[in-house]
Formats: structure tokens, C-alpha cells, sequence
């Protein structure tokens, strides 16, 4: 089943997801949001700061320019994003990146800051000087300048759930989305929070579940759609979401976004056939990233079944003008 980003975006704890950090975090990309901060920090501050740093990752000078506006005057901001115009290859923004495993933001003036931007591979930060559409998913700001590896790791076990407490540096998390870069230059404005979410219009009424439980769904469009589809009653900023429920007579009606990003859910007003979802279903209505953490900590073997989960399973549905119906099958391990 999959887990997608707006559902598995931190874990239970810091020892066993901290063995994927440094190199192999490059491969977690996409698939849990707090480690595209830490994977891609990581890789850079391995060898950053200049030309002649040692490490086995260059750092060379750069041409991109990113402007922010919207922020608190004093802060200081580095920022993760990708290069939307070029196939989504990843994009930092900060002052510096340092040999030393840490990474220099730049400090708020006016509401305003600008920072370099460097294209981002395996082995390389380098010149950015690209045109077009870009967004920076993971934009950090601090208390102080220069954050850590040490710091970097408190981050990575921190989240709005608390499973560790907020760092003292963090001042606030958001998005920038760029319209457009012209030569590697380019601007957008900060938008506090994780996670966007737009009205809709799409709803699906699934038939078959236990009475006095609450439901939410994420589905699979068929190609050549081949995008994602999130079904709850509500979706909040900081990834926690409101189950639909409790259903009464075995029906329960969810509304239906489209995941445009990680980031970002909107209208789903679509026409398509044999739509698949994955269902949890609960005894209870708020499901918070660390309710879902306990689900992976389960199916990996290292707690037990959360005592809130009644079932899992899924529904099939075909959507008319993003209007669709289905009925529970489970799946109930």
C-alpha cells in the first residue's frame, strides 16, 4: 500500500530511519518530506562552501539569485525546491554551504532576503543560471544564522506532532513558488505552513463499512492521468487530516483532492474510470502524521497494531465530473 507524502512524512523516532542519512539519503527524495531537507543538507555540507573544499561533493560559484519576500525582519532563510522548467531537478538556496556539515542562511531585511541558488545532483552543487518555473517545497527559517549537523538531525526528529521537541532555532517552515526565473534569477513569496489545500469539488461515497467509523482514502488515477488522488474531510496545513465519518448506515461520503505536489491538493473535477484507493478506516476522526508513523512502525514489525485502527482495504470508483461511488473491500491484515 502506499504511503503518500501528505501520510508519511516523518517517522516514529530518530534510530531507525538515521541510518539512511548522508549518502544514501539522496535516495529518500519524495518520500519523506523531512529527509529532503536533511538528505540534501547532508550530501551538500559533506563538501560544500567553495571550489576547493575536499569532499567528494564540488561546490562550485553560482549565477541564481532567489529573492523572498514575506518574512519576519532578522530571521535568517535557506531553502530546498526543484527546477519545475528542467525535468524537477533539485534546486538549494542559502548564503553558504560549508565543509564543516553546516549551512549559512541568509538574514531577513525589510520582510526580504536573497539567496544564491545552486543546481543540485549527487556529487555537485553548481551553477544555476536556468529559465522557468520553479518551487522551493521546504523553505526554513531560523534564529541564527548557521545551522549544524547536530541541528540539521533535530530537525529532522522534530514535527508539529511533537515527536521530539521543536528546535530552538526554528522560527517558521514554508513554500516560495517562482513564476518564473530568467537566467537564474527569480523571486516569489514566502506562504507559511506546510501544506496548501484547496477547495473541491470532487466526492466520493463509498458504501460497505462498519457503522461509527471514520474514513480516509488515497487513490491512484490511471494513465494517462498517472497522478494521485487524496479523500478525507478535511486536509490541515501542518499534514494532520479529518477523517470522514462516522459513517451511518454503512455510507460515508468523502470529498476528493488532487495532489498537485507534496505540497499543494486542489479541485478534482474529473472524468476516470477504475480509480483505486486505499482506505484506512478508524474509531476515531483526527489522524495526525504520528498516528500514521505508528502505522509503519507496525507493518515494519516494531510496535504493535494502533488500537485506533479498525481495518484497511480499498474501494474502486469511476468519477464523473469528479463525482464517484465504490464499496469497501477489505484488506485487513
Amino acid at each position: 500500500m502506499r504511503i503518500p507524502a501528505l501520510v508519511n512524512n516523518a517517522g516514529s523516532g530518530g534510530s531507525r530511519k538515521r541510518g539512511f542519512l548522508v549518502k544514501n539519503f539522496i535516495k529518500l527524495f519524495g518520500v519523506i518530506v523531512l529527509a529532503v531537507i536533511i538528505g540534501f543538507t547532508i550530501t551538500a555540507c559533506d563538501n560544500s562552501g567553495d571550489d576547493n573544499n575536499t569532499g567528494g561533493l564540488t561546490v562550485g560559484a553560482t549565477n541564481g539569485r532567489l529573492t523572498i519576500t514575506g518574512l519576519p525582519d532578522g530571521s535568517f532563510v535557506f531553502a530546498v525546491g526543484y527546477d519545475m522548467a528542467h525535468g524537477n531537478s533539485g534546486l538549494f538556496a542559502a548564503t553558504n554551504v560549508s565543509n564543516n556539515w553546516s549551512i549559512t542562511g541568509g538574514q531577513v531585511s525589510g520582510g526580504t532576503v536573497t539567496l544564491n541558488v545552486w543546481r543540485e545532483s549527487i556529487t555537485a552543487l553548481s551553477n544555476y543560471n536556468g529559465t522557468g518555473e520553479a518551487q522551493f517545497d521546504m523553505v526554513i527559517v531560523a534564529n541564527k544564522a548557521t545551522i549544524t549537523l547536530a541541528e540539521i538531525y533535530a530537525f529532522y526528529d522534530w514535527h508539529p506532532e511533537n515527536i521530539s521537541s521543536k528546535p530552538s532555532w526554528l522560527v517558521d517552515i514554508g513554500r516560495v513558488h517562482v513564476d518564473s526565473f530568467v537566467s537564474g534569477i527569480g523571486s516569489g513569496t514566502f506562504v507559511e505552513g506546510f501544506v496548501t489545500v484547496g477547495a473541491t469539488d470532487g466526492r466520493l461515497t463509498i458504501s460497505g463499512l462498519p457503522n461509527g467509523s471514520y474514513v480516509r482514502a488515497w487513490g491512484y488515477l490511471p494513465w494517462p492521468m498517472a497522478g494521485y488522488l487524496f479523500a478525507a474531510d478535511a486536509i490541515h496545513s501542518n499534514w494532520s487530516v479529518t477523517a470522514a465519518g462516522p459513517v451511518s448506515g454503512g455510507t460515508v461520503t468523502l470529498k476528493v483532492w488532487r495532489e498537485f505536489s507534496r505540497y499543494v491538493y486542489g479541485n478534482y473535477d474529473g472524468d476516470d474510470d477504475a480509480v483505486r484507493f486505499d482506505l484506512l478506516v478508524t474509531n476515531k476522526p483526527s489522524i495526525t502524521r504520528l498516528d500514521l508513523s505508528a502505522i509503519d512502525d507496525w507493518q515494519f514489525g516494531t510496535a504493535p497494531r494502533p488500537a485506533w485502527l479498525i481495518a484497511m482495504g480499498k474501494v474502486y470508483a469511476s468519477f464523473t465530473n469528479g463525482i464517484g461511488s465504490g464499496t469497501f473491500v477489505s484488506t485487513n491484515p
